[in-house]
C-alpha cells in the first residue's frame, strides 16, 4: 500500500494569509490492518512559502532664491544738503524636513513568515514482517526584499546687493548712507528609514 499527501503551494499560502502563519495544519495520513508481509509507505510533500516586499521612495526638494537689495541713498544739486540714508533691507528662510518610514517586521507583513509542519502520519495494525515506511519532504520558504530610495536636493541662491550712496554737487553736502543687505537661510533634513 502506498499513500502519498502534496499540499499545493497556492492552497498553503491562502492560508498564510487568513492566520498569520503560513503552512499545512491538519495534513495526516492513517494506514491501519495491513497484512503480514505487506509494504506500506507515505509519503508527505509541503512546501510553505511567504514573500515580503516593500518600496520606499522619499524625495525632498526645496528650491529657495532669494534676493536682498538696499535702495540707492542720494544728496546732491542742494544749496544746503541735508543727510539721506536708505533703510536696511533683509530676508530670512527657515525649512525643517522630518521624516521616518517603518517596514515593520522582516518577517512578513502578518507579522509571520513562513512555517512547514510535518503534518500526522498513523499506521497501526500491520502484520507481521511488514515493511513500513515514511517519507517527509517539509519546506519553507521565506524571501524578503527592501528598497529604499532617498533622495535630498536644496537649490539656495543667496544675492545681497547694498545701494549706492552718493553726495555730489552740493554747495554744501550731508551725508548719504546706504542700509544693509542681508540674507539668511536655516535648512534642517531628517529622514529616517527602518527597515
Amino acid at each position: 500500500m502506498k499513500v502519498s499527501v502534496k499540499a499545493a503551494s497556492a492552497a498553503i499560502a491562502a492560508l498564510g494569509l487568513a492566520s498569520g502563519l503560513v503552512g499545512v495544519v491538519g495534513a495526516s495520513a492513517n494506514i491501519s490492518d495491513s497484512g503480514k508481509k505487506s509494504n506500506n509507505e507515505v509519503n508527505m510533500s509541503e512546501t510553505a512559502t511567504n514573500t515580503d516586499s516593500a518600496t520606499n521612495n522619499v524625495d525632498v526638494e526645496n528650491n529657495n532664491p532669494q534676493t536682498s537689495k538696499s535702495g540707492n541713498a542720494s544728496v546732491h544739486d542742494n544749496k544746503k544738503g541735508g543727510d539721506a540714508k536708505s533703510g536696511a533691507a533683509g530676508v530670512d528662510s527657515k525649512l525643517v524636513v522630518e521624516g521616518n518610514v517603518s517596514n515593520g517586521s522582516s518577517e512578513g507583513s502578518n507579522g509571520a513568515g513562513a512555517v512547514a509542519g510535518a503534518g500526522d502520519v498513523t499506521i497501526t495494525g500491520s502484520g507481521k514482517k511488514s515493511n513500513n515506511e515514511v517519507n517527509i519532504d517539509s519546506k519553507a520558504i521565506n524571501t524578503t526584499t527592501k528598497t529604499n530610495n532617498v533622495s535630498v536636493v536644496n537649490n539656495n541662491t543667496q544675492n545681497a546687493t547694498s545701494g549706492n550712496a552718493t553726495v555730489q554737487d552740493n554747495k554744501k553736502g550731508g551725508s548719504a548712507t546706504s542700509g544693509d543687505a542681508t540674507t539668511k537661510s536655516d535648512t534642517s533634513v531628517t529622514l529616517g528609514v527602518k527597515n
